[in-house]
């Protein structure tokens, strides 16, 4: 019975430390068919030597007698196979069978698959390895994110993303956080977003907003055209002048900034709506903009509004300037502070400039106790005959 419990033991104990110490494990049970496939991976891997395969593929043969069903086991056959000059497939084949956690055979079939020119083969060979591993999330993230600025790859994201697989969310936060242009995701994403979840709700302003900031300004209203031919299709200059409210597509509608301690919001009112605006904050901040296209031409700004509580110094400045990178600057604004009579503002664009133009609002409280609030029924940009 004590011979009996000892290997018991052994074998448990050489079962549980396989994952860990796969050495310690192949000498508490030398029959350890696991430990040795695992000895077998951390050859190559764990050493980085990749002439390491063949005593690998040695090893990982004698594993395969003790248990047939080690997916590694396979994969390492299939790269010293690969090594050798002989048929890699049949191993790999046979270690994705298995499992597809296996993210080496997975990659080994995104490649054959890539060179053999089956790209629809090799994103559905993505989609297994995303789903299954982490890791290979990891690997592919940075691959995948280069492959959507491909034309020709348009076709296999869009059937890819239509089906909303559970690592979709992960890449688009990817994608997003690492700046990645925009331009191309929307256009994989514009014929598919009916079929996503509620949860993707916040994707198309995502979208608008980075190719504004990536100076995308015509990709940007494309795409809010796309989603509602009435959204940069009604003659007008700008949309809500008279703030009926944000919009659906900031910053092409009312972009309005809503910090701790300085910001803006509509209010709405039997009378009309109006934008309140706040600020505790000595120097100006942005409250409130919207961007517009403007040919050559010349223009009048004017707004209608108050300071309702201020410090002697407080203001609310709207202004007209160039949001292209080569642009010319502030071309108009309006004051609005203690004592000021704000009057319209004329300004003139020439042809060959700028087309894109923020109108913005700043707000400073100046220097005091009291906070800033101010209120504004209207702003409008129109052109002089």
């Amino acid at each position: 019975m004590f011979g009996l419990w000892l290997l018991v033991t052994l074998f448990t104990a050489s079962s549980v430390m396989a994952v860990y110490s796969p050495a310690r494990a192949l000498v508490l049970n030398p029959f350890n068919a696991s430990a040795k496939a695992q000895i077998a991976n951390d050859l190559v891997y764990a050493t980085g030597d990749a002439r390491q395969t063949g005593a690998a593929a040695q090893l990982s043969r004698a594993a395969l007698g003790g248990n047939p069903t080690l997916a590694n086991a396979y994969r390492m056959i299939g790269l010293d196979n690969a090594r050798r000059g002989k048929s890699v497939k049949p191993a790999i084949m046979a270690a994705t069978y298995l499992t597809r956690r296996d993210y080496v055979a997975n990659l080994w079939l995104i490649e054959d698959a890539v060179k053999r020119g089956r790209m629809d083969q090799a994103m559905t060979d993505v989609d297994a390895s995303l789903r299954t591993s982490l890791r290979g999330q990891a690997l592919l993230f940075p691959i995948l994110a280069k492959a959507v600025a491909e034309p020709e790859m348009k076709p296999e994201f869009v059937r890819l993303f239509r089906a909303n697989p559970d690592w979709l969310p992960n890449f688009l936060s990817y994608y997003v956080g690492t700046k990645q242009k925009a331009a191309p995701l929307a256009d994989i994403i514009l014929p598919i977003r009916k079929n996503l979840p509620p949860s993707f709700g916040q994707l198309d302003q995502t979208l608008i907003g980075m190719m504004v900031n990536q100076q995308d300004f015509d990709a940007a209203r494309g795409y809010a055209r796309a989603i509602d031919p009435k959204a940069d299709g009604d003659r007008k200059l700008m949309h809500n002048a008279r703030f009926e409210e944000e919009g659906p597509f900031p910053p092409i509608d009312w972009h309005l900034i809503r910090e701790s301690s300085y910001g803006s919001d509509i209010e709405k009112g039997a009378k009309g709506n109006k934008l309140i605006v706040v600020s505790d904050q000595e120097r100006p901040n942005m409250v409130a903009r919207q961007l517009v296209q403007l040919g050559p031409g010349t223009y009048r700004l004017s707004a209608r509004g108050r300071l309702v509580t201020h410090n002697d110094d407080a203001s609310a400045i709207w202004q007209v300037a160039c949001a292209e990178k080569s642009g010319t600057g502030v071309l108009a604004s309006i004051k609005f502070a203690r004592g000021a009579v704000p009057s319209p503002a004329d300004f003139t664009i020439a042809s060959g400039g700028c087309r894109n133009y923020w109108v913005s609002l700043t707000a400073a409280a100046g220097f005091g106790s009291a906070s800033l609030q101010a209120e504004f029924q209207q702003v409008e940009l129109q052109p002089v005959r």
